[in-house]
C-alpha cells in the first residue's frame, strides 16, 4: 500500500509540475519586484467609441484586458506605445468589431505591459471570440450568444454573465468562473487550475491535463468532467448524469439531495445516474439531507 501511494504522489507531481512550471512562467508579479524596470515609457492611453456591436473578435500577442457591460457608449479604453499598437476595425453595417494587438519585441527593448485595456459594451452580443497569446482576460456582466475563447498563458475569468454556449481552451493558467449561467460549457485546460462558482451549467465537458479541478456551490444537468492529475472536487447538484474520471487524484464529491435520489455506479433506482472511477487515488462521497 505504501508503494502504491509512492507512486501516486510521484505522478502527481511529475505531471503537474511540468504544467506549474509553464504556469508559474507566465504568472510572475512584477508590480512589486521590478517595480516599473520594465514598462513602456512611451505607452499613452487611448480611446474609441463605437456604434452598435453585436459580434467582438479580439486577438491579443500579450494582454491584460477586460470585457464588461457597462451602460454609456461601446468604448475601448487602451494603450499604445513602441512596443505595442493595436489594429481596430469597426464595421457599422454588420456590427462588427475587430480588434488586434501587436507586440513589438527585440532584445533590446523587452517590455512587459501592466496597463489593462478595457472593452465596454452596452447591449448583449451574438458572438464574443477571444485569441490571447499571454496575459489576463477578465469577463463581467456580460450576456452572449457564443462565446469562444483560448488562452495560451494567462488567467481568465468569467463573472456574473449569461452565455448560452461557452468554450473555453487554456493552455497554461488558471480558470474561474463564477456566477455565471450557461446552456453549454465547454472547457479544456492543458495546466493550471479550474473554479467553477455559484454557476449553472446545464451540459458541461470538462477535460483537464495537471491541475486542480474545484467546483462548488453549482448545479449541472449533464457533466463529463475528466482528469489527468490532481485533484477533482465537486460540491453542488448533478440533476441528471454525470460521468467523473480521474486518473491520479483524489475525487471529493458531495451532493446536495439525498443518497436515494442518485444511482452511482449503477446502485439505486433514481432516475439521476453517476457514474465515477478513479484509476489511482482516493474517493470520497457525501450527501445533503
Amino acid at each position: 500500500m505504501k508503494i502504491k501511494g509512492f507512486l501516486i504522489t510521484g505522478i502527481i507531481f511529475a505531471v503537474c509540475g511540468i504544467g506549474m512550471t509553464a504556469v508559474a512562467s507566465t504568472q510572475i508579479d512584477f508590480n512589486e519586484e521590478v517595480n516599473g524596470l520594465f514598462s513602456d515609457p512611451t505607452l499613452e492611453e487611448k480611446e474609441q467609441t463605437f456604434g452598435e456591436i453585436v459580434k467582438i473578435h479580439y486577438d491579443g500577442a500579450d494582454e491584460n484586458i477586460d470585457i464588461v457591460y457597462q451602460e454609456g457608449e461601446n468604448t475601448f479604453t487602451y494603450y499604445e506605445g513602441k512596443s505595442v499598437s493595436y489594429e481596430i476595425q469597426y464595421d457599422e453595417e454588420l456590427k462588427e468589431l475587430s480588434i488586434v494587438q501587436n507586440r513589438s519585441l527585440t532584445f533590446f527593448t523587452f517590455y512587459i505591459n501592466k496597463k489593462k485595456a478595457v472593452l465596454s459594451i452596452n447591449s448583449p452580443l451574438e458572438g464574443l471570440g477571444i485569441n490571447a497569446a499571454a496575459g489576463n482576460v477578465g469577463l463581467r456582466n456580460l450576456t452572449v450568444s457564443e462565446t469562444t475563447l483560448d488562452v495560451n498563458a494567462g488567467n481568465l475569468k468569467i463573472e456574473n454573465s449569461n452565455l448560452s454556449s461557452l468554450s473555453i481552451k487554456s493552455s497554461a493558467g488558471n480558470v474561474t468562473i463564477n456566477s455565471v449561467h450557461t446552456d453549454i460549457g465547454k472547457i479544456e485546460a492543458k495546466a493550471g487550475n479550474l473554479r467553477i462558482e455559484n454557476s449553472n451549467i446545464d451540459n458541461a465537458t470538462i477535460l483537464a491535463n495537471a491541475g486542480n479541478v474545484r467546483i462548488l456551490d453549482s448545479i449541472f444537468t449533464t457533466i463529463y468532467a475528466k482528469l489527468n492529475a490532481g485533484n477533482l472536487s465537486l460540491a453542488g447538484d448533478i440533476l441528471f448524469y454525470g460521468e467523473l474520471k480521474l486518473d491520479a487524484g483524489n475525487m471529493n464529491m458531495t451532493l446536495a439531495r439525498s443518497r436515494s435520489l442518485y444511482t452511482i455506479n449503477g446502485e439505486g433506482s433514481a432516475d439521476t445516474q453517476i457514474l465515477y472511477k478513479v484509476s489511482a487515488g482516493n474517493v470520497k462521497v457525501g450527501f445533503g439531507e
